[in-house]
């Protein structure tokens, strides 16, 4: 059996920044666990800041999340918001 994809479905845009780096982290864990298990992809859902309007968790998605994800060093280090099964986030 091979595992192609793992996914973690959480808030990746957290209102609350201590909460939003513990899921962060979680995150950075599902890509070492891919690494280790050789899959193609980690596809997880976004989320939203409901403190702030659309455009502003955009800005926050890139800012806060790509940027964590660049910084662990993850082999999906391109990552993009493109819709996917579940409308989550793809990285590869």
């Amino acid at each position: 059996m091979a595992c192609r994809t793992l996914a973690y479905f959480d808030n990746m845009l957290a209102a609350d920044e201590s909460v939003r780096r513990k899921k962060h982290e979680l995150m950075l864990r599902v890509f070492d666990a891919a690494v280790l298990l050789g899959t193609d992809a980690v596809t997880g859902f976004v989320g939203r800041n409901p403190l702030i309007g659309m455009d502003a968790n955009l800005v926050m998605f890139e800012e806060v999340f790509v940027a964590a994800a660049r910084a662990g060093q993850s082999p999906w280090a391109d990552v993009s918001g493109r819709a996917v099964s579940h409308a989550g986030l793809e990285c590869h």
